[in-house]
């Protein structure tokens, strides 16, 4: 994944984000690359550590919205509505047209 320097505004804070997928199919005998999915459906692939877990390290502004007293995470990669932000962890298959699969991290 590429890194991107993000720009904090006033009243903002920058938050760190590691995912850890442990133990995800091989992408050989799965025919299949894991990867993490931004908002235009861009599959970017992932680091795999030594033991094979796939590792999606982030960074996302955030900012406080006081009539809902939560978090409001504001980045390429998270979507949903502000009570329901997530991201998606996708995985593709090697085979042109074939389509792929995604999940949601809330």
């Amino acid at each position: 994944m590429e890194a991107k320097t993000i720009k904090v505004k006033a009243g903002e804070t920058l938050v760190r984000l590691r995912i850890v997928v442990i133990d995800p199919p091989d992408p050989i005998t799965s025919d299949a690359e894991m990867g993490l999915q931004d908002k235009k459906g861009v599959v970017y692939e992932v680091e795999v550590d030594e033991r094979g877990d796939a590792i999606y390290d982030l960074e996302t502004r955030a900012k406080w919205e006081n009539e809902r007293k939560i978090p409001n995470f504001l980045c390429d990669w998270i979507a949903g509505p502000i009570t329901e932000r997530f991201l998606y962890v996708s995985w593709n298959r090697l085979v042109p047209g074939a389509g792929g699969r995604r999940m949601k991290v809330h």
